[in-house]
């Protein structure tokens, strides 16, 4: 258009009402205006037509300072005297009525080249430029019917390919936006049917466990172990422990005090409650523990629960009928939120009921489990015995052994009536600690599980899916190294060397940690031997973490991993979820 002599102007970048915009978003309005032009033709400008001010008498007592500020900037404001209102596609004989000037005078005319199709435009133009020549009409730039210097100025060297560079950012701003566009719609698309998909799957899971036949076989009534495992958890321990011996379902309890320093050992000892044994540690973290208490533990079924988390009397019995089916390996339970009272717990109560529980629904159906809760769970022992125990490779001990489990060919099911009341982070900060921990824990185990990706068989495809499923993105995670499968716990048990400590060391080796010990005889025994709480000693330095064998190759903890993982602990003063708890789950 330049190069064919005729002269263009300013409508602003964003077409903004400028009457009520600031003198600075006015000017940039202007400038990146004055950047395109420069950068698309090599020329600045000085003529300006303001946006929804087409005539001089739309001016008022609003717009008229912006016209004046903009002319005391170097800008001739040039509004119209007809309108073709072409823009509305009224047919060409209107467009070149409501075009030509009234009463033979000149005039400036307005028609539009954008905004969509201008055919219409096109076709009146052929016929209304030469009808009006015909009638001695001139069409001349503005300038020039001015009688004024030309409204255009050449930009040369820095300016110019600053302009030129701005147009390229702009363009390819255009294919970013085009592309975050599709994106964000094939996201919309499966996040819509993830929804779909899990609400359908959902109530088939809801239909099918609820029938009046339905049963996963024949009814488990042996005892269990319970393990729960505590850290400075005196607050909650006593309503903890209380909770399961009120339920209806004959267990053992063991409490493993990891190292508490606000006498939570003290307190549970205090209770002398049958059934109840202390067994103390060093800290070690939360998969020492639980490792500890599975050496310990008497029975087949083990049940794992946090210290700030209660049973409803009959969870227990709930959570471990699954394993009448003898292909289940582990259930996850139904994990609730007691303290819901404030806006942070009434927002997770909401999450663990759509974004857990119902999702756990859909898992089961599809046999692709990615989690049993920490707060919740049941395991065979004989299927935790084949994958090594409860690991510390990562920050999600509980995603890590579910995988595990998935990988060596065990069933992991859901159980929607074994509920727990548990203590959900009442600040953002714990939250925060929280939701770092899973999702950078949860990210370590899909990169420690990653050749299930590409493993065949049924077993592998379904620990595959079980990483598909988790709730993160493969191309957030850093990629820690991470050892291959774990060797079976069961192959590297060591007879010759039995202790309450549950471990079998070798002196001299304080490098190595070795094999848990599985008590001698069978694991029937009679109640009575539960009514005494056994007494457990420190173990020494060398044995002090009381870990399974994990690997008999040493291999490095990450750094982010042992700068993570005393954050689990640091629960600070709070509420038990035993006292914010429903009555109902109250005994």
């Amino acid at each position: 258009m330049v190069d064919e002599g005729h002269e263009i102007g300013l409508h602003t970048f964003n077409h903004p009402d400028l009457s009520f915009q600031s003198k600075k978003r006015i000017d940039w309005e202007l400038s990146q205006n004055q950047l395109a032009i420069t950068g698309a033709a090599g020329i600045r400008t000085s003529l300006f037509r303001p946006p929804y001010s087409s005539f001089a008498d739309a001016m008022d007592n609003k717009s008229w300072p912006v016209t004046e500020y903009i002319g005391s900037r170097g800008y001739i404001t040039v509004v119209n005297n007809t309108d073709s209102e072409d823009w509305q596609r009224p047919g060409v004989d209107e467009i070149i009525r409501r075009a030509t000037p009234k009463g033979g005078e000149g005039a400036i005319v307005l028609m539009h080249d954008s905004g969509g199709d201008r055919s219409q435009t096109v076709a009146a133009l052929d016929r209304f430029l030469p009808d009006l020549k015909k009638r001695g009409y001139e069409f001349d730039n503005l300038t020039e019917a001015l009688d004024a210097p030309s409204a255009h100025s050449p930009v040369t060297g820095a300016d110019l390919w600053k302009a030129k560079a701005w147009i390229v950012l702009v363009q390819a701003s255009e294919h970013v936006t085009d592309g975050l566009v599709a994106g964000l719609a094939v996201i919309g698309f499966l996040v819509i049917g993830r929804f779909v998909l899990m609400l359908v799957l959902s109530g088939i899971h809801a239909r099918r466990v609820r029938r009046k036949d339905f049963s996963w076989g024949p009814p488990v009534t042996e005892p269990v172990s319970v393990l729960v495992p505590a850290y400075n958890e005196a607050k909650c321990i006593e309503n903890t422990v209380r909770s399961l011996m009120a339920g209806d379902h004959p267990i053992e309890v063991l409490v493993i005090d990891d190292g508490s320093t606000d006498g939570t050992a003290r307190i549970v000892e205090g209770l002398g409650l049958p059934g109840v044994r202390v067994i103390r540690q060093l800290n070690a973290g939360k998969p020492a523990a639980l490792n500890r208490g599975l050496a310990n533990a008497r029975y087949d079924i083990v049940v794992m629960m946090d210290g700030d988390t209660v049973f409803e009397p009959a969870t227990v019995r709930e959570l471990v009928q699954p394993f009448g089916d003898p292909r289940v390996g582990a259930v996850a339970g139904n994990a609730k939120v007691g303290n819901r009272d404030s806006l942070i717990g009434a927002w997770q109560h909401i999450e663990y009921v759509m974004g857990f529980n119902l999702d756990r629904r859909m898992y089961d159906v599809l046999r692709c489990m990615p989690t049993i809760p920490g707060a919740v769970g049941a395991f065979r022992r004989s299927a935790l015995e084949r994958v090594g125990g409860m690991s510390d490779d990562t920050l999600a001990e509980d995603t890590d052994v579910t995988m595990a489990l998935h990988r060596d060919g065990w069933r992991v099911v859901y159980a929607e009536n074994a509920r727990a009341w548990t203590e959900a982070p009442e600040t953002v900060q714990q939250l925060w600690s929280q939701r770092y921990r899973w999702s950078y824990g949860t990210m370590q185990a899909i990169w420690k599980h990653r050749r299930a990706l590409v493993e065949k068989g049924p077993r592998a495809a379904s620990a595959a899916w079980a990483c598909r499923s988790c709730p993160c993105s493969w191309s957030w995670h850093r990629c820690w190294p991470a050892d291959r499968h774990l060797p079976a716990l069961r192959d590297r048990l060591r007879p010759d060397r039995e202790d309450d400590r549950g471990l079998a060391g070798r002196p001299g080796d304080p490098g190595r940690l070795r094999g848990l010990r599985l008590p001698a005889g069978p694991r029937t025994h009679d109640p009575s031997d539960l009514a005494a709480p056994a007494a457990d000693p420190v173990p020494p330095a060398h044995v002090r973490r009381a870990a399974p064998v994990l690997d008999h190759r040493p291999h490095r903890r990450p750094a982010a991993l042992a700068e993570a993982a005393p954050h689990r602990r640091r629960r600070g003063a709070r509420r038990c979820a035993r006292d914010a708890a429903p009555a109902h789950a109250r005994k």
